[in-house]
């Protein structure tokens, strides 16, 4: 994908712009087919990537923005890690405020 968004900017813009490695592409899917119609076959294409085998080392073959989402559902259910010593900054910056931080800052368990 890096190549095809160099090649691409690279043709429109010209030389002059340098490290153009990313791309961004807007389809109105719609004009090609029923929404829930992609969706289903998104979920069989990605289906299909999750039964290849790993590469040697891993245990199993990850779509780009799963671990992301686990992760954000994590922290939606447990809050956000934080060191004891950013909460002691947190709770005197709130102190200083005049914040009551209470229960709402906590330091990692």
């Amino acid at each position: 994908m890096a190549v095809v968004a160099e090649l691409l900017g690279e043709a429109v813009f010209g030389e002059v712009m340098d490290g153009l490695n990313w791309i961004c592409v807007c389809i109105d899917l719609k004009r090609f087919r029923n929404p829930s119609r992609y969706k289903a076959a998104a979920e069989e294409c990605l289906a299909s990537l999750r039964t290849c085998p790993p590469a040697p080392g891993f245990d199993e073959v990850e779509v780009p923005g799963e671990r992301e989402n686990a992760l954000r559902e994590e922290r939606k259910r447990s809050g956000v890690p934080l060191s004891p010593g950013a909460v002691a900054e947190l709770k005197t910056s709130a102190a200083a405020l005049g914040i009551d931080s209470g229960e709402l800052i906590s330091p990692a368990r």
